[in-house]
């Protein structure tokens, strides 16, 4: 089974761990521990976008990719 594939079943099945439906801590503690001005960042294999909105709350221009779709916002 090619790698597609098997992410297309865990999709299928809900099985995706890796959605956390939270932005993930380590981009929380460093965006807010660390003197970053505001910039553009990319977020490749958004998933759900969790981040991607974690960081337009905080006024930072983002991009993301996602494959499984295969769109990208820019």
């Amino acid at each position: 089974m090619m790698i597609e594939e098997g992410y297309k079943k865990r999709y299928k099945a809900g099985d995706t761990p890796w959605e956390i439906g939270k932005p993930d801590f380590n981009l929380i503690q460093t965006v807010t521990t660390m003197a970053i001005k505001p910039c553009k960042a990319l977020d490749i294999g958004c998933g759900t976008g969790d981040n991607s909105i974690w960081l337009n709350l905080r006024r930072i221009t983002y991009s993301f990719c996602r494959h499984k779709t295969s769109y990208c916002y820019c």
